[in-house]
């Protein structure tokens, strides 16, 4: 008995965080548009703009990525060529093109590694190469992402 109380209250813990937070999600509407155009799950997203940039739609990291998703310049230019995506004159800074790409860019991993979210996640941060070698277990970088985005995972899967 004493387990599931303690489980419960660590639930409504998270739960409250979770709602004090919901406002920062500025751009939830359009997440989720995106997500069920491409068929992709929407708490996966949330987690990954969560860990990624804290929902913040212009920051730009160290190694050059860009917006809510982080999308390297690059990769996104592979993504919109390889998937053939109408998107000439797209801006990582805007979120609508932020998100769109990064949901695709997630959706084709996704397939790449035959639906297995862990490294699915795992490319997405460290590149496809490193999953499909094993590499990336050996980078605590990538699997503290991981972990990360699977923790924020559970809580979205609860309210989305």
């Amino acid at each position: 008995m004493g387990k599931k109380i303690w489980t419960l209250a660590i639930i409504f813990i998270l739960a409250s965080l979770f709602l004090k937070e919901q406002h920062k999600i500025k751009y939830v509407n359009e997440i989720k548009k995106v997500c069920k155009n491409e068929n992709i799950d929407i708490a996966t997203v949330l987690a990954i703009a969560k860990v990624e940039s804290g929902f913040r739609e212009t920051v730009v990291s160290k190694k050059g990525a860009v917006g809510m998703m982080q999308i390297m310049p690059s990769t996104a230019k592979w993504i919109i060529e390889y998937k053939k995506i109408d998107m000439p004159n797209y801006n990582l800074k805007n979120y609508k093109d932020n998100i769109r790409i990064g949901v695709i860019y997630y959706k084709s991993l996704y397939k790449i590694f035959n639906g297995d979210v862990e490294k699915s996640l795992a490319a997405y941060n460290a590149g496809p190469s490193r999953v499909v070698n094993g590499k990336w277990k050996k980078i605590e970088e990538t699997r503290k992402y991981v972990e990360k985005v699977m923790f924020y995972k559970k809580i979205y899967d609860f309210f989305y």
